[in-house]
């Protein structure tokens, strides 16, 4: 009597199945990983692009009341002070959504001497790309 051991209706897998299965699901779950992290920092990067616009704003009500831009502009982990005007304080879930674990978003602040204003900041996504406010644009060297 011949034994066969090929069964066609086989149930099961073979181990190159679950491997390659395993490999298929590790690539996905990189890929979703590397998206979520992007995503991540996208977010926080408009939530200090909305930050940008609410002190520039302040800055130009300033000059509304006094005529002239502020001289300087303080900087604080929870707030900013625009000297003799106003302080924007940023509550616990904006200073969360912009900062990670390894930096805080620092922020520029420079008078001109033609009369315009730059305040500006360094984006954690695209490059490190510098976002610009007020009337003129940081430089590099400036940030």
């Amino acid at each position: 009597m011949k034994l066969n051991y090929r069964n066609k209706n086989k149930i099961g897998s073979t181990l190159t199945d679950i491997v390659a299965a395993l490999a298929v699901v590790s690539v996905i779950i990189l890929i979703g990983l590397a998206s979520f992290q992007s995503i991540q920092r996208n977010s926080r990067d408009s939530q200090r692009v909305a930050v940008l616009a609410r002190i520039s704003d302040e800055i130009n009500s300033y000059k509304l009341t006094n005529f002239r831009y502020p001289a300087s502009v303080q900087f604080t982990s929870t707030t900013v002070v625009i000297v003799g005007q106003s302080v924007i304080t940023l509550d616990d879930h904006l200073i969360a959504a912009t900062s990670t674990s390894s930096s805080q978003t620092e922020y520029f602040y420079a008078y001109r001497t033609d009369g315009n204003y730059a305040v500006c900041l360094r984006l954690e996504g695209a490059s490190n790309r510098i976002e610009n406010g007020g009337t003129s644009n940081c430089t590099v060297s400036e940030i």
